[in-house]
């Protein structure tokens, strides 16, 4: 993603570090321009190769990425009968003696199941022909099938990895139906499955909420957050006034009936902690930034690579020549700072897991872990405001020395509203 907020990420992905892959079977980007030729190629060595109509292929995804409809100049029988004449093929290089190829081929015969999901999603419902009115979530149904397919194959594959996703938060979304929305009650969201399919404690999912700010995609203005109803789990977020925030449902309110707009911007009531494990709050969210016309650095005389970097950036972007990666750190100065460590507990003694800890009125700080303990660097002695959802927040003076610091919340006298929505079906996308 070429914006300013994804660079942070840029230099930790690498051979040795992250891994960014995709799992949703719609097409786009430039891959989708050579996926058919890298196909060709794979198979080249395999004998009955050229029996495939690579060409009809490549109209048929072509069209796929560009439109997000069925070509109206194709049968959907004849895309499927090319795609089952590379199936043999696929089976036999998955036989292959070397590793490499082996694992080639099971990347291909997933990719080919997806294709052909795809081909029959768009063939069958031609997404093109609705409007924002006429669309649901069920329509998105084959859609979060083949994307829960597709992720839970790579876990298979490598089943040691953590493996963290990102997206619209519905589609990663668990038990839907239980809000109170009835359009939400026959969608199947593919978070559902990935739980479903997978061990008690594997996933967590985590969705965003937003006090004010404005949302909309990459580069623009956006359109304004609308502000929240009284009742709101947001608008008792705003009331800790801390810049963000760290909800867990599973401690705080399991079962527990909230409003939120944690879906497209609209309140929609339920146990949220059946749908989400936990919330991000922001205070004031904005569109990502889109980098600016990237410049090219001078040549690296050790690679003969030509390395692209956003100016005024620390962190620069990969080219397509593969150029390595280097990453210019600002070191700041540390001197006289100081670790200080500390818990938080409840009345009874028990953890307040990811409660926020900040340099008073500085709006900056650290969150504490799933046991109450936090680490903070300070300048010196420091007000710290404590605060968590369900407490009242406490501002307390650092140690002067190396003890532990413990801080009691005591639970906040007041009770989340149940805000009821009138419409029974929302007529938006809620993604």
């Amino acid at each position: 993603m070429r914006t300013q907020e994804f660079q942070a990420v840029v230099p930790l992905v690498g051979p040795d570090g992250l891994r960014v892959m995709g799992f949703d079977p719609q097409l786009g980007g430039d891959y989708s321009d050579d996926l058919v030729d890298d196909l060709d190629d794979f198979l080249d060595e395999e004998q009955g190769n050229k029996a495939i109509n690579y060409d009809l292929l490549d109209e048929a995804v072509s069209y796929m990425a560009e439109h997000y409809a069925f070509s109206p100049n194709l049968h959907l029988a004849d895309v499927e009968a090319e795609l089952a004449k590379a199936e043999p093929l696929l089976r036999k290089a998955a036989a292959a003696p070397t590793a490499a190829r082996r694992n080639d081929a099971l990347f291909w015969q997933q990719c080919l199941r997806s294709l052909r999901a795809l081909a029959r999603d768009y063939a069958t419902h031609d997404p093109s022909a609705k409007t924002a009115t006429d669309w649901v979530a069920a329509d998105s149904n084959q859609r979060d099938a083949q994307m829960a397919d597709n992720l839970l194959w790579y876990l298979r594959q490598h089943p040691t990895e953590k493996v963290v996703c990102w997206g619209a938060l519905p589609h990663f979304a668990n038990q839907v139906g239980v809000l109170n929305s009835e359009e939400l009650r026959s969608y199947q969201p593919m978070g559902q499955a990935v739980k479903a399919a997978l061990p008690p404690g594997q996933v967590y999912i985590l969705g965003t909420l937003a006090g004010g700010g404005s949302h909309g995609l990459p580069g623009t203005a956006g359109v304004p957050v609308p502000p929240p109803a009284a009742g709101t789990l947001e608008v008792s977020l705003l009331a800790l006034d801390t810049p963000f925030a760290f909800v867990s449902l599973r401690h705080d309110a399991p079962g527990r009936q909230l409003t939120t707009y944690a879906f497209d911007y609209q309140p929609l009531a339920g146990p949220w902690s059946e749908v989400v494990d936990g919330f991000l709050f922001l205070r004031s969210v904005e569109p990502p930034h889109l980098l600016a016309d990237a410049a090219t650095a001078p040549a690296d005389s050790t690679s003969g690579q030509t390395a692209l970097s956003q100016p005024g950036s620390a962190n620069p972007i990969p080219s397509r020549t593969g150029a390595t990666m280097r990453r210019v750190v600002a070191v700041a100065d540390v001197s006289g700072l100081r670790s200080v460590r500390g818990v938080v507990l409840d009345q009874r003694r028990a953890p307040v897991p990811y409660a926020s800890v900040e340099l008073a009125g500085q709006g900056r700080g650290t969150v504490a872990d799933a046991s109450g303990h936090f680490a903070l660097a300070l300048p010196g002695p420091t007000k710290l405001r404590v605060s968590s959802l369900g407490y009242d927040a406490v501002t307390v003076q650092s140690p002067p020395g190396t003890e532990e610091l413990m801080v009691v919340l005591t639970p906040a006298h007041y009770a989340l509203a149940e805000v009821r929505v009138a419409s029974p079906r929302s007529t938006r996308r809620p993604f």
